[in-house]
């Protein structure tokens, strides 16, 4: 069994131009995405197939997210991913 805790991510960000289409509120707005301590534990044992592969069994997995924020100009999405 392997046991592996490391922190994936120290601070990362991401921004973009969304455009929406949509027929009730066609708009385009910048959006923000920052992951902050974004950090990935997880326990794996390692099998070897019948051909000689290494084969990973995952048996649990931690994702934590940290201080992870989504941020965007356009009203009506930040209503609803809020």
């Amino acid at each position: 069994m392997i046991k592996v805790d490391f922190p994936a991510l120290k601070e990362w960000k991401i921004t973009a131009d969304q455009h929406s289409n949509s027929w009730i509120f066609p708009q385009d707005s910048k959006v923000t995405l920052k992951f902050h301590n974004f950090d990935v534990d997880f326990n794996v044992d390692l099998d070897i197939t019948k051909d000689g592969y290494i084969e990973p069994v995952v048996y649990a997995i931690d994702i934590k997210f940290g201080d992870s924020t989504f941020t965007t100009e356009d009203q009506f999405v930040s209503f609803w991913v809020h």
